[in-house]
């Protein structure tokens, strides 16, 4: 069956036409995809830059998050990097507010610390989450 709205099909063969000539898309195209191999460079680029071996919580927190809108991480890939954020107060019942402590923390230290702690109790799972956080943070 063919459906034939006007202004809508004749829009599209023409600009089907014109593709295939390369006469206008061809280059938005080239463009759009110079533009998404730069990001993709500055995105390593930002990686490579980062300290984690002293960065606040919040700090931590933020570039998980840019990771993740990004494309570059995925939530499950984000989970041992949330977790290392974590900081109860001495009370126990509530978690100390990332965005108002100044504490610098060696979050490289932190991971190998963790690794250890999950290996002496032979949580291989959470090993492996740790050691591939680290992985990330030593590019």
């Amino acid at each position: 069956m063919k459906v034939d709205l006007p202004g809508i099909t004749n829009v599209y063969a023409s600009r089907r036409l014109e593709d295939r000539a390369g006469d206008r898309l061809a280059s938005p195209f080239s463009a759009a995809m110079a533009s998404v191999q730069a990001d993709d460079g500055k995105q390593r680029d930002r990686v490579q830059q980062t300290d984690f071996g002293s960065m606040t919580r919040q700090e931590m927190r933020d570039w998980v998050n840019d990771q993740i809108r990004s494309g570059n991480m995925t939530l499950d890939e984000s989970t041992p990097f949330v977790s290392m954020t974590m900081k109860m107060s001495v009370g126990g019942f509530a978690e100390v507010d990332a965005a108002t402590d100044s504490e610098r923390i060696d979050f490289i230290q932190r991971a190998r610390s963790g690794i250890e702690g999950a290996r002496s109790r032979n949580d291989d799972v959470t090993a492996k989450l740790l050691d591939a956080a680290l992985q990330i943070m030593q590019r």
